[in-house]
């Protein structure tokens, strides 16, 4: 007696079922330092993804267009762009599954964006490198030592059971040890500050030995930096007082990127700039190149942290060196 094999579609369903799913595979997010370079990408990913024509020979590998020329003397007619070390540059060519063909090559279009080497190859825009201006997740050690005065260069506040950098006085083993205005303290030499005063984190301090003091700091947690662009007048659109934020203007790239009123500006690109005359403050963001960093903190916080701290020990002695990148 013959048997027939009869499949059951409930059954190739329950195993599909046990398959694990990467949610990553389905759903790409993208950070952007500002809303400017969204949109610029926005336009870059609608020309990348026009209508599909036909490609030109100038699109085409240099192998296909020439097959004599294939081969020879072993280069890869694919590739030819090398930088300044000698080596190849991955163009458009390369890389067709990630850049379609389309509104590239011998057919671009004069309002496509898109980067260029110098040897005039199309390639891939590359992430930018780290920056230390920006906040970073997670704990960082830091060892420092004492001056010929016997101190550190920092002093300590305690706001909500948390103890927090309030001054960082410049060219002191501090600020060389990169230390920041804001920064959190949890641990001085092994020793658990959190909760404890600011009086009290002090003496802890002060009676350490002159070298290896460990530090181990949280990154500046009432703080955000923003990016934001200058328009053609080179304003960025802000109204300051004192270092601090009273207006936005509207349509402005602070508007833009969500800058905020009642805010204190602590850094222009990674340069503190506490305790500075308003005039002073505007001539740096003036000098400043577009896009540029603006590091903010609440109004409350700030006022806490600067509370009982002389007006010109801020002007005058406030690190103001740029970051290590």
């Amino acid at each position: 007696m013959l048997t027939k094999n009869v499949s059951h579609p409930t059954s190739n369903l329950c195993d599909h079922l046990h398959e694990p799913i990467d949610f990553f595979d389905h759903v790409h997010m993208s950070l952007y330092p500002s809303l400017e370079e969204l949109k610029v990408q926005s336009i870059i990913d609608s020309q990348n993804n026009g209508p599909s024509t036909p490609q030109s020979d100038c699109q085409r590998p240099l192998s296909q267009i020439n097959p004599t020329l294939s081969g020879n003397c072993n280069m890869d007619n694919n590739m030819s762009s090398y930088n300044i070390c000698g080596r190849p540059v991955t163009c458009v060519s390369t890389i067709s599954g990630i850049f379609p063909q389309s509104g590239m090559g011998c057919g671009v279009n004069s309002m496509s964006i898109a980067p260029f080497t110098p040897s005039g190859a199309l390639c891939l825009p590359l992430p930018a490198p780290f920056d230390c201006v920006d906040i970073k997740p997670g704990v960082r050690l830091v060892t420092l030592c004492k001056n010929e005065f016997g101190k550190v260069g920092i002093q300590l506040k305690e706001i909500q059971k948390g103890i927090f950098v309030s001054f960082v006085e410049g060219f002191s083993p501090a600020a060389l040890g990169g230390v920041r205005f804001g920064d959190q303290v949890l641990e001085i030499n092994d020793i658990l500050v959190t909760g404890c005063s600011g009086t009290r984190s002090m003496e802890i301090l002060k009676s350490s030995t002159p070298n290896n003091i460990k530090l181990v700091l949280r990154d500046r947690p009432f703080e955000r930096v923003i990016t934001v662009h200058k328009d053609s007048l080179g304003a960025i659109g802000v109204h300051v007082r004192n270092g601090l934020i009273k207006a936005i203007v509207k349509d402005s790239s602070a508007a833009r990127n969500g800058l905020l009123t009642n805010h204190q500006i602590i850094e222009i690109n990674g340069q503190n700039v506490v305790g500075l005359k308003d005039k002073d403050l505007l001539q740096l963001m003036e000098e400043s190149k577009t896009p540029m960093k603006v590091t903010i903190i609440p109004k409350t916080f700030y006022d806490k942290l600067t509370r009982s701290l002389p007006t010109g020990q801020l002007r005058l002695q406030m690190d103001r060196s740029l970051p290590f990148v």
